[in-house]
């Protein structure tokens, strides 16, 4: 599970993942930040077979799912800039670290039209 600052960064930016997250259970992974007192925000950590589900439709077989992440997605040039911000690059170069970023950026992207910037999330018509 990415519990890294930048997967930290993305989940609490996504406010459409946030806003919908299902009711939480044991094995979910919440971070808890302070927000003056006693006001706390739990940020929700989604899980790689959460993410899979957002986007998976019901009569959508797992392959077709994979095929359309790594064919329609993954090596998508023109995504986002580098982290220097010097060119384009497909998200397998901006989201290295962790299946969760990758997916998280493809459900951001197929359900919202959002892309990462490195900071916040737009929309990819931009």
């Amino acid at each position: 599970m990415d519990n890294s600052e930048t997967y930290i960064k993305m989940c609490e930016k996504a406010v459409e993942i946030q806003r919908n997250r299902p009711p939480l259970t044991e094995h979910d992974y919440i971070i808890v930040r302070g927000r003056g007192f006693p006001l706390f925000e739990n940020i929700w950590l989604p899980q790689q077979d959460q993410l899979q589900e957002m986007v998976v439709k019901s009569n959508t077989a797992p392959l077709i799912m994979l095929i359309a992440l790594f064919d329609k997605f993954t090596f998508q040039e023109g995504y986002g800039l580098n982290k220097d911000n010097e060119r384009r690059v497909p998200p397998i170069n901006m989201f290295p670290d962790s299946m969760e970023q990758l997916w998280l950026a493809f459900v951001m992207k197929e359900k919202y039209n959002k892309i990462w910037t490195g900071n916040e999330w737009r929309n990819g018509n931009e």
